[in-house]
């Protein structure tokens, strides 16, 4: 599977999220449940099985460590990593024990924005905005799930517009390696 096609099943799995949660808001409280419950819809579509994992396959890793490849600072970590277990290279050139890179790999940042939170957008921009840390060495998806209300629809065409308007000044190599996605959560007083 190349990361064009790895994409896709991706884009399934968002969905399969976004109809769990549609029947079962109470599955995501957290951004930590959001990233359980994407990490196990990912790994059904690409038929990841943590326990017997094919080495050719992408699997699905949490809380990677992300280095400047320039100063080696910590410039992240990303919610979720897909690489393949046998692409997998450690790096023992920064402060850490080692960095796991991979020339394949796909890059997931996740935000949980409550809708009671006025500096929503600003914060799923700042996710947006972290394609340029992984850009060299990876795809990158940035999903932001909002809370509905009254404003779910001006924050996620914020969000959506920020995100065009930063994928509309990327080269296009970048662009064919960057997404974004909004999902919703219908909050009946939890």
């Amino acid at each position: 599977m190349n990361l064009q096609e790895l994409k896709k099943l991706i884009d399934f799995a968002l969905i399969d999220c976004q109809r769990i949660i549609r029947k079962n808001p109470k599955v995501i409280l957290s951004e930590g449940d959001l990233e359980r419950l994407l990490s196990s819809c990912i790994s059904k579509r690409i038929g990841y099985v943590p326990e017997n994992p094919a080495p050719d396959s992408f699997a699905v890793y949490s809380q990677i460590s992300h280095y400047n490849n320039e100063n080696n600072v910590l410039d992240a970590r990303v919610d979720l990593l897909l690489m393949k277990p046998n692409k997998i290279n450690k790096s023992y050139d920064h402060n850490k024990n080692f960095v796991y890179s991979s020339d394949e790999s796909f890059a997931i940042e996740l935000k949980y924005l409550h809708a009671n939170n006025n500096g929503c957008v600003t914060s799923a921009k700042r996710d947006i905005d972290k394609y340029i840390r992984y850009k060299d060495d990876s795809y990158y998806y940035s999903v932001v799930l909002l809370d509905y209300n009254d404003d779910f629809s001006n924050y996620s065409n914020q969000i959506k517009e920020y995100y065009k308007e930063q994928k509309d000044a990327m080269d296009k190599n970048s662009k064919k390696k960057f997404f974004c996605k909004v999902l919703k959560k219908v909050v009946d007083n939890l």
